[in-house]
């Protein structure tokens, strides 16, 4: 996973297209490609949200199964998510991380961007929720992965 850090500091500015088919190819599958491109931005988040006194947090995410319906799955379910969550916390630590690469994950998802316009206008975020809505994959996308 930390292989993968890189890649999202080359492509800041770029959509998760881009992205995803940079980690592709550098000898990432794609599904596993677009799994970092959605999971390790929200696990970063979550590390730097918590630092900025927010409290709740969802335990799952939502995600459209390919009829369009809207299926709930454990975050703690899915390794790419779980081990970003342990890095983003070691690198908060430790810095093993560079602070140039960890802002360009974190910066790849709205969530902190709102959590700063709030602060900014002088609002309390501690008692906010944060929940997460996959669009970039599909609920049988997960199937894949338990097969």
């Amino acid at each position: 996973m930390l292989e993968s850090i890189c890649h999202f500091r080359a492509c800041a500015d770029a959509d998760d297209e881009v992205l995803v088919n940079r980690l592709v190819s550098h000898g990432f599958a794609r599904l596993e490609a677009d799994r970092l491109a959605v999971f390790l931005p929200i696990a970063f988040d979550r590390v730097i949200l918590e630092r900025l006194g927010l409290k709740h947090f969802t335990t799952d995410f939502s995600v459209r199964d390919r009829r369009g319906k809207w299926v709930h799955r454990e975050l703690a379910s899915e390794s790419v998510y779980v081990t970003g969550l342990e890095l983003a916390r070691e690198a908060r630590a430790t810095g093993v991380v560079s602070c140039e690469d960890f802002r360009a994950v974190v910066l790849r998802r709205a969530e902190l961007n709102a959590a700063n316009d709030a602060l900014n206008q002088g609002l309390e975020i501690k008692d906010g929720c944060v929940a997460s809505a996959l669009v970039r994959l599909c609920a049988e996308d997960f199937e894949q992965l338990s097969a």
